[in-house]
């Protein structure tokens, strides 16, 4: 019987000893010897986990690209982002950027920071709850993003903030 003959990367922080006799491939490193993405076992999974963001995803862009409204396909460009990444807007910005009777659209999350004193309809995918108390506060409506797209599914007068 042959010796085993390994041949060994070094990649941020992994070792991988891959064996050239047989199909043996290991990492060592980061995990305890857990599967790694292109080895047996799990692979990396892309997109988002969410069910319902992903359904939402797809609903804007396929809208977006059969009626040439691109503020739909750049929503749904940016809701698909990584979560370290995801949109976070504040409603002083909001307010800031906003002229009355605009409806602005935050792809991702509205933050609570800042001060409001106009009445807006802000669409978000996620609100939280101090956002949403002072937008109601100042006579405003906070609305899911789905909601804003069944009113208006040309996109008109719609103000895209990131």
């Amino acid at each position: 019987m042959e010796p085993y003959k390994w041949r060994v990367w070094v990649t941020t922080g992994f070792i991988i000893l891959t064996c050239l006799n047989s199909a043996l491939t290991t990492a060592i490193g980061r995990g305890g010897g857990a599967p790694m993405a292109g080895c047996e076992g799990e692979r990396m999974r892309k997109g988002t986990e969410k069910e319902d963001l992903r359904q939402l995803i797809l609903k804007l862009e396929k809208a977006g690209r059969k009626e040439k409204c691109p503020i739909w396909v750049t929503t749904a460009e940016l809701l698909a982002l990584p979560r370290r990444r995801m949109v976070q807007v504040n409603v002083g910005k909001v307010e800031k950027l906003s002229a009355d009777g605009q409806v602005a659209l935050v792809p991702g999350k509205l933050l609570g920071d800042g001060i409001i004193e106009r009445k807006l309809s802000i669409a978000a995918y996620e609100c939280t709850p101090g956002a949403r108390k002072k937008v109601e506060a100042a006579g405003g409506t906070v609305m899911p993003i789905e909601e804003l797209f069944a009113k208006n599914p040309k996109g008109t007068g719609v103000l895209l903030v990131r």
